[in-house]
């Protein structure tokens, strides 16, 4: 027998992007972006298996055309500051220069990320297809959404069976998505100087709503954990302090 690779196949990507921004003004910045596309590739993204995907029928490739593996429907990002409008030449100050001095110079940072879940594909173990891949689609058999989702349960298995000797499965590629993903990162900067040397302290949070973003299931039919979420896409609340003090040829004369 020969045994070949074809590196070949089509893709597209169409999207609506959109920004709002505003230049810093009265102690004011941010910029949200929001994007709204749809990437679409066939059979495999990049080389064959990089990503964990498959060609189930090696004779179609197009008939695995679909959204692709890293297509995000929705994307979401903000960022902002704000110096707060405390201390000495701010709106509300005092006439203790000491209090002025530690209320004042304070600023808040944000950054909030959403998008939409991965696409993930249900396979097979096993090469029923009688094609040399140990991998390949099922069959579908109703309707594979869940009304409400679990770790235990992410969507319904009962809606997919392993495919008949020397088929394919029906089953569309990237079919389920994963948890959507969010999150949301705060932090104070404070800076001052003193005798020429710039001292910055800083007081982040990450992922401060310690929001919990699942990650994709087991996909693969006959696990004995087909359907279960065994994991988590993001990291638990961070909190961490820090100084960074510039030398002084970091200030401006």
């Amino acid at each position: 027998p020969t045994h070949y690779e074809q590196s070949n196949g089509s893709s597209n990507y169409n999207s609506l992007q959109t920004q709002l921004s505003r230049h810093l003004a009265n102690g004011l910045a941010y910029t949200f972006n929001y994007t709204w596309s749809k990437a679409i590739d066939t059979a495999c993204d990049g080389w064959f298996g990089v990503e964990g995907c498959f060609v189930r029928n090696p004779y179609n490739p197009e008939a695995d055309r679909s959204v692709a593996g890293f297509d995000l429907t929705n994307m979401f990002t903000g960022t902002a500051l704000y110096q707060l409008p405390f201390g000495t030449g701010r709106k509300f100050q005092t006439s203790n220069r000491a209090i002025d001095a530690i209320i004042g110079g304070w600023q808040l940072n944000a950054i909030v990320t959403m998008t939409s879940g991965n696409p993930y594909t249900v396979s097979y173990s096993g090469d029923k297809a009688n094609t040399g891949n140990n991998y390949q689609g099922v069959d579908i058999t109703g309707d594979p959404n869940l009304a409400h989702r679990t770790r235990s349960a992410w969507f319904n298995t009962a809606a997919f069976r392993a495919p008949a000797t020397y088929t394919y499965g029906n089953s569309p590629r990237n079919l389920l998505r994963s948890d959507w993903y969010r999150d949301v990162d705060l932090s104070f900067f404070r800076s001052f100087t003193i005798e020429r040397v710039k001292t910055e302290f800083r007081a982040e949070a990450f992922n401060v709503t310690n929001t919990v973003v699942y990650s994709t299931p087991v996909t693969t039919l006959n696990s004995v954990t087909f359907g279960q979420v065994l994991g988590t896409a993001n990291a638990a609340r961070q909190l961490q302090l820090g100084v960074k003090i510039y030398r002084r040829t970091d200030i401006d004369e």
